[in-house]
Formats: structure tokens, sequence, C-alpha cells
């Protein structure tokens, strides 16, 4: 029999070697093959044939090293501290289905480890596992820091629909003053377990998952950490490839699966989550009618989520209105969630690209898009009832915007910052509201930001920018510069306290040049269906911009109604660079 080993199994075996034959130490490395004769030794000559028996055999510390083999390994593996789970071989991540053998295993039920393929360990590292199918995790550690989940391919994950991340039940924002939904379990979505899931109630540590694909499963997220008590953890996410993935049905566990995320982070209680993504990869999620997220993030309770994401690809989100590329929710509680989103594309979405939902009390949420492409909603439904263009929609998320952000709770900080990003063809190019609902906090909102430069914002169906307020609040500052708002359906860039609104900021500043936040202007304003700027209500500063034409806008480019008002003085006598820096 010849044995062909690659440079990895030459370096292990290198590592035994040094040890002499008849030495009483357990052997650094035990090996595993499906397809080996029984009573295997677990050495490379006459390794064990089932994960069980390496399982007891093994000691914390060791490699166990999985054979590549036209069979899979079936009933899980608990491993210990420290321990290695490698699969010798080529590189299985997104290549299984050109491979004919490999290192593969699985749980078909739940005898053991709850129905987990891979349970992890303080320590442990999971490296060109090959994971067939699993009753219900791929990969899941609790409290499990210092691990390394490294080059798996995973698939077929949690068949029996096991209910996994809970999206906290959050009050619900609508678009008539002072009126919310009060939270309940009826809004609370429910997710099956994950392909991968590491959660933490007391660790504090790192997690590192990497060049992983997650694909093919009809009810199980992909990629989440969730963090409760006091846990505090830190996330990396470099390289990994989450596509396929459906919404379930009722599963086994009590309540149906309603939601499916691609990668989710959670923070719960008093806990903290610090993650950082580059290069990951979200495709064709969801299925008919799912309320699918590329990439998700929630806090409740006083829970803390600080995240940068870096070099995102999102595209072909596949479900219902409340699918969207990248959700951003503080249920309830007094939380944080600040995102730093740079260099990404979400493309072809259902119902609004990007969501910032501050729907807690006392709550802070922040979110910068740097370099961010936006790009293709398809659902067009009302905006809020108050609304200047005459929207009907009670509940102004989920209308299929580029970005909504806004917040309903009393004390709460809500900010939006975009540089150099496109944000085109959705609803709305950016909706930021604001309407504190009755019994979420006491007393008005504290702020509404918004700074946007150098983007493009076109091609949207209704505004481009909306901003509106409907209750008290005390600041609402928005500076906007060098940006281009131009080819939308209706208003470019709409600024209104609607009738019937019960309140509205007591420090306002509307920035779009020559005004008290430093704008220089350079903004270019012009053909959008209705009027390019509009006040309602509110005053507006828009000194030194382009109007499509040399000079002052024309008649109709501006519209106030209330007491709005706009100053539009020194018109450029020359379009400027406004978007995208050259």
């Amino acid at each position: 029999m010849r044995l062909v080993m690659t440079a990895g199994m030459m370096v292990l075996l290198s590592a035994v070697a040094v040890a002499p034959a008849h030495a009483k130490t357990k052997p650094k490395v035990l090996y595993v093959k499906a397809t080996a004769k029984p009573g295997g030794t677990g050495s490379l000559w006459a390794p064990f044939d089932d994960l069980a028996s390496v399982q007891k055999a093994s000691r914390p510390g060791q490699i166990i090293m999985v054979l590549p083999s036209r069979a899979a390994l079936d009933g899980g593996i608990e491993l210990k501290r420290g321990q290695q789970l490698v699969g010798a071989g080529r590189a299985v991540a997104g290549r299984t289905e050109k491979l004919k053998r490999l290192p593969a295993l699985q749980n078909t039920t739940d005898a053991n480890i709850d129905g987990d393929a891979i349970r992890l360990a303080k320590k442990a590292s999971v490296r060109n596992i090959a994971v067939r199918t699993a009753h219900r995790g791929g990969i899941y550690g609790l409290d499990t820091t210092g691990v390394k989940i490294v080059g798996n391919d995973i698939t077929q994950t949690n068949t029996s629909c096991t209910n996994g991340f809970l999206v906290q039940p959050f009050n619900v924002p609508t678009g008539v003053p002072g009126v919310m939904v009060p939270a309940s379990p009826a809004v609370a979505p429910q997710n099956g377990w994950a392909s991968i899931m590491v959660d933490g109630e007391e660790a504090h540590g790192s997690i590192a998952i990497r060049r992983n694909q997650v694909h093919d499963s009809s009810c199980a997220d992909g990629i989440d950490i969730r963090a409760m008590g006091k846990a505090k953890l830190v996330a990396k996410l470099v390289r990994n490839r989450v596509t396929h993935i459906e919404q379930g049905n009722a599963g086994e566990e009590t309540g149906a699966v309603g939601s499916v995320l691609a990668i989710g982070m959670q923070a719960l209680e008093e806990a903290e989550l610090r993650v950082s993504q580059n290069r990951n990869r979200q495709t064709f999620i969801g299925s008919e009618g799912a309320d699918c997220e590329g990439q998700f993030a929630n806090t409740a309770g006083s829970g803390q989520i600080y995240e940068t994401v870096n070099h995102n690809t999102f595209a072909h989100g596949i479900g219902g209105f409340s699918c969207n590329g990248f959700e951003t929710i503080v249920s309830t509680g007094d939380g944080t969630i600040d995102l730093v989103l740079k260099n990404s594309t979400f493309l072809d979405n259902q119902g609004d690209m990007f969501e910032e939902g501050n729907l807690g009390a006392g709550s802070t949420m922040r979110f910068v898009a740097k370099n961010v492409l936006v790009d293709g909603t398809h659902e067009r439904g009302g905006n809020p009832p108050g609304s200047s263009d005459g929207g009907n929609n009670p509940v102004p998320f989920n209308i299929g915007d580029c970005m909504v952000a806004g917040h309903n709770g009393a004390g709460n900080s809500t900010t939006f910052v975009m540089r150099n990003s496109v944000f085109q063809n959705c609803n709305n190019g950016l909706s930021l509201l604001a309407n504190v609902g009755q019994g979420n906090g006491s007393g008005p909102s504290k702020e509404l930001v918004a700074d946007i430069t150098n983007s493009v914002i076109t091609g949207n169906a209704k505004y481009g920018i909306h901003v509106a307020n409907d209750t008290p609040m005390d600041a609402m500052h928005v500076r906007i510069a060098a940006t281009e708002i131009s080819g939308n359906g209706g208003r470019g860039a709409s600024f209104e306290i609607p009738t019937g609104a019960l309140g509205g900021p007591t420090d306002v500043s509307l920035d779009l040049g020559g005004g008290a936040l430093g704008s220089a202007g350079g903004n270019c304003l012009f053909g959008n269906g209705a009027a390019d700027l509009e006040a309602n209500n509110l005053p507006v500063v828009a000194d030194d911009n382009w109007w499509g034409q040399p000079g002052d806008p024309q008649p109709g480019q501006t519209a106030t109604s209330g007491t709005g008002t706009i100053s539009s003085g020194g018109g450029l006598s020359a379009e400027p660079s406004c978007g995208l820096p050259s």
C-alpha cells in the first residue's frame, strides 16, 4: 500500500517521531478514519475507526487527526481543553463536491452532545474538517474562549430545526406620533441553531473564526456569537463564506423558526462583545417569505457591541419585507451598538438594506458607513402616515430603504455617518426618524445626528434623504457636504416635523452649507421628482451648493411649509466635484 502524505501530515508525523517507540507517554497525535479496520490503536498505521474511541483515548492538548475517507465518522465528538481536531489531506472549504475522500464527520441523532457534530473546549481548535450533517450544530461551544475554527466546510446542520439565536423582544416603531407597539414575544424572531455558534455566559476571552464555508442548510443560521451575563468576548471573523441557507419551519423545540441569520452577534444583560470582521461573504440568504439577514447585531439590557466590518460582500437576500443586508437593533434597555462598516458592497435585497433600530430607552447607536455601495432593494412600501409624500405605512421600517435609522425611546442617542458611499435604487435612500413611544422611558429622546460627506444618493423611488421627528428631542444635528442627491423619484432631501407631531427638537442644526455645523456646501441638489430640498416646520441652511445650473435654485427646487425656512444663497457658478472623490 502506498501512503501519500501532505506537508501538514509530515510536520505532525515528525513531532510524533521525536519520542522513541517504547516511550510510555501518550503520542501527541491520535488518528481516526471512518473506514479503518476495527480495533485500531490510534496510530497512523492502525487508526481508530470511530469518534467515541478517539475521544475516550485522547487527553487535553492532543491532536486528533481525521484521515480522509469516502465515509463520514458519525456520532459527534466532544473536545478537551487545548485539543486540535485536524482534517488531513487537501483543503476542504468550498471544495467538498470535488473531493472523493474527505476528513468528514457528522452527528445524525441527539444521543451524544445534543446532536452537535463538534463540541468545543477552551483553547481548542478545529481545522479543515468537513461536517456533512448534524442533528443540531456543526461546531458549538459555551464559554470556550481561545478557540480557533479555521478552514472547515459545514453543511446540512440543524436537521432537527432546534431553536437557537432569539432576537430579543423589541418595541416596534411607528409613524404615529407618540405611539409604538410594545415589546412582546410576537415580535421576537426565533432563529434555528447555527452551523457555527459560540456562546459566552461567564467567559472573558477571544474567538477566531476564519476561512470557513457554511452552506446549504434548511433550518440553520450560519455563524452566531452570543454573549450573556457578564461575559466579555473578542471575536475575529475573517474570509468566511455563508451561502444558500434557508429559514426553517417549526422544529422539535417550542416556537416556530421565523428568521435566518448569515452572521449574527448578540450581547445581553451586562455582556460586552467586540467584533472584527474582514472579507466575509453572505450570498443567497433566505427562502420564500423569510426574515433573512446577511449581518445582524442585537443587544438587550445593558449589552454592548462594538463591531468593525471591513470588505464585506452581501448579495441576494431571498425573502419578505423584513429581509435585510445588515440589521442592527437595540431591542430594549440602555445598551450600545457601535458599528463601523467599510469598503463593502450590499446588492439585491427585498427589504431595507441597512437598519439602525435604536429601540431601547437611554440606549446608544452609531452606524458608520465608509466606502460602501448599496444597490437595489425591491420592497416599495409606503412612508410614515405623516410624511409629506402622503405615506400610509404605520411602521416606517421594512419598506425597502437603503438605510433606515431611528429611535423610539426616551434618552436615546442615534448617530449615522456616511463617507464616500453610494445609496441607490432603493425605496428611500436614507430615512432618519425619531418618535418616542409612550411607555418607552420618560422624557425626550437625546439626539438624532447625521454626518454625510462625499457621497451619492440617487435613483431611489421616493426620498433621497428623509429626516422626520414626531416627539420632543434635545438635539437634531444633520451635516451634509460635497454630496450628490439627484435623480430620486420624490423629494431630494426633506426635513420635517409632520403635521400632528407632539413636539420637536430643542437644538436644531440642519446644515447643507454655511450653517452652524461647519458644512462647506458643495452639494449637488437637482433632478429629483419633487423639490430638491424641503423644510417642513424646521429651519435649513443650504448655501454654496449646485442646483443643476449656475446660481441659486429655480422655483420649485425648494419647498417650505408651516414654520419651515430654507437659506439657499451663494449658488455655485460651476458644478463642483460632489459625490465620490476622484
